[in-house]
């Protein structure tokens, strides 16, 4: 008789836990994905050649509809004249859902990321940064998104690298990503 009422307690919580799995995945709130980047051009005074590569996959927790959660792994290759550098790093974030018109979604994220960077020829060093990637998603249907970032504009510490310490408003063609999420 115990036992057969152990079996219909575990019965009901393996059903609760299916009720709330399917309710969660109805409304999409975990989303997986990520962006690339690729810039090509000439950068500095000698106008030395610059080719930037950048593979960032993510994922994502829908807090509701104007606030997120998520983290991205960064790995980026630069080669600057006769120079090269390739970085790894983790950037949590938190985003903002600024307005949304139909399938359109303008937000702000508020990143902070930290960095190994390991020059050609040099020694490796570490850099963080905080500040804010504003970005457009625009909803394919239901579970897909395209997504992209342009610009950035915050703080960022490599003082191990070069002395570097500097706030920062980067909006140029090398700092602009395209991507798509997974919404599930």
């Amino acid at each position: 008789c115990i036992k057969k009422e152990k079996d219909i307690h575990m019965n009901k919580f393996i059903g609760l836990l299916i009720v709330i799995l399917i309710s969660t995945g109805v409304t999409a709130q975990v989303y997986i994905g990520g962006e690339v980047s690729y810039a090509k051009g000439k950068t500095g005074e000698n106008k030395e050649k610059l080719t930037s590569v950048l593979i960032a996959p993510e994922i994502g927790y829908k807090l509701n509809e104007k606030w997120a959660v998520g983290t991205s792994v960064r790995l980026e290759s630069v080669e600057k004249g006769y120079s090269n550098e390739t970085s790894y790093a983790i950037a949590p974030y938190v985003r903002y859902n600024i307005v949304k018109m139909g399938a359109i979604t303008l937000f702000s994220d508020a990143a902070a990321g930290f960095a190994m960077v390991e020059p050609d020829g040099g020694n490796g060093a570490t850099e963080w940064y905080a500040g804010i990637r504003p970005g457009l998603s625009i909803g394919i249907n239901n579970r897909f998104s395209f997504v992209t970032h342009v610009g950035f504009i915050g703080y960022k510490d490599s003082s191990e690298i070069n002395g570097d310490k500097s706030f920062s408003l980067n909006w140029s063609d090398t700092n602009i990503s395209v991507g798509f999420y997974w919404h599930f």
